[in-house]
């Protein structure tokens, strides 16, 4: 099932965090697409920490090639999971 969390702790790429992170290490996904607003940006591989100890894939970029990305995933039939940061 697809869920919405408008209420997620995360407003800016710079809030991105190890602990804002963690939770979504437990979702089944392909791939988490984080979407980082209107430029791409990177944060500290520290971050990633929980993601990577779970086995997720994870992929940083604008938040319209994340859209994009997420819609060509799903159409394929695979099971994207998206963070999106609208600014």
């Amino acid at each position: 099932p697809k869920v919405l969390e408008p209420d997620f702790p995360l407003t800016t790429a710079a809030d991105i965090s190890a602990e804002t992170l963690a939770p979504l290490a437990c979702r089944p996904c392909d791939v988490l697409l984080i979407g980082t607003g209107a430029r791409q940006k990177f944060p500290a591989p520290a971050m990633l920490k929980p993601l990577i100890q779970a086995g997720m894939g994870v992929e940083f970029m604008d938040t319209a090639a994340a859209c994009r990305t997420y819609n060509i995933l799903n159409a394929e039939g695979r099971n994207p999971l998206a963070l999106l940061i609208v600014e």
